[in-house]
């Protein structure tokens, strides 16, 4: 809401952002029916026209002119006029400010955090405008060199209280401009940079969005034998369990070779969307932990452990020593 009184105008600047409602109250004269307030807008053949505000008062005369206005204008900076009606007189244009601003939208910021079957990404910035914008990811896909799009919805509910009132929702805050639009990516998306794109009805912000594949940080034991339980801790292994196996150099071929690991149940942590349910993930912080019995028949030596979730892949270095047995737990 843009207030202004006589004596005051022209000397502030003031930001909004392209599809917000602003409401402005005019003081300091007895108005009359026949006020009109507008902004000078050039069409695409740089013909000037007015835009005008909607007067909102229902009884004249008035000490308050309360206007609105769905600032559906290109960024940029426009001039705001008021023609006020006294004593049955249209007095001359008034410049109320020449400093009204509309904004373009800027991200400024992105976060996530995992949710089932993907991850919720949170941008931050300003200016996004009151209505949800629409959601573009892309990516190069890097064996066949063509470009990924995809659509994503906006989560509900929308952060702000919406300037129309009546329990609406919004996007932006009106009265500072500070935006926040959260949306879901599946977690199957492939690892890799992309390209955010957030169309709102401000205009076009861009921003790059990584994603992050599964991480092995340690295996316990390191060495183990067939027959002992094998912890493997990480981050992002995803809510259900990922495909694991063995890849080593077999010891007549001396080709490459491959076991299947069944991975133990119950999984470590529960799941947060299904009672009851099991996951090798923690929601929140994305820490993961599986674990699995050392098979029968995975020769001596030293093998590499895989794990792929869908979204990425992770390895780690694993050995088999037939000495060692018994099982073994943290």
């Amino acid at each position: 809401v843009l207030g202004f009184s006589r004596g005051l105008f022209s000397q502030v600047a003031y930001e909004v952002a392209r599809g917000s409602l602003i409401k402005i109250t005019f003081q300091g004269e007895k108005f009359e029916a026949g006020s009109k307030s507008w902004i000078p807008v050039k069409n695409s053949k740089g013909i000037e026209t007015k835009k005008y505000l909607a007067v909102l008062n229902k009884e004249f005369p008035t000490d308050t002119l309360e206007c609105e206005l769905v600032t559906n204008l290109p960024p940029g900076k426009y001039n705001l006029y008021l023609s006020a009606r006294v004593l049955g007189t249209i007095r001359p244009p008034v410049l109320v400010t020449d400093n009204l601003n509309v904004m373009p939208p800027i991200i400024t910021n992105l976060s996530s955090k995992l949710s089932a079957g993907g991850m919720v990404i949170i941008a931050s910035g300003t200016y996004f405008g009151s209505i949800p914008p629409k959601i573009l990811i892309s990516y190069t896909n890097s064996e066949t060199g063509k470009t990924i799009k995809r659509i994503c919805s906006v989560l509900r509910p929308l952060e702000y209280d919406d300037a129309r009132g009546c329990g609406g929702k919004s996007c932006m805050n009106v009265e500072t401009g500070e935006s926040k639009v959260a949306f879901f990516i599946p977690e199957k998306l492939p690892v890799a940079d992309y390209k955010l794109i957030l169309f709102c009805v401000s205009g076009t912000t861009e921003s790059v969005l990584s994603m992050t594949g599964p991480n092995i940080g340690t295996v316990y034991p390191a060495i183990a034998s067939a027959g002992d339980e094998v912890a493997v801790e990480g981050l992002y292994f995803g809510q259900k369990k990922p495909r694991m196996w063995f890849e080593y150099i077999h010891p007549k071929t001396l080709k490459i070779a491959t076991m299947p690991i069944t991975i133990v149940t119950p999984l470590e942590y529960p799941d947060a969307y299904d009672h009851g349910g099991q996951s090798c993930m923690e929601l929140e912080t994305g820490k993961s932990l599986v674990r699995f019995i050392v098979p029968p028949g995975l020769p001596n030596g030293e093998c590499n452990i895989f794990l792929d979730n869908g979204t990425g892949s992770a390895f780690v270095l694993f050995t088999c020593r037939f000495h060692i047995s018994g099982k073994i737990s943290r």
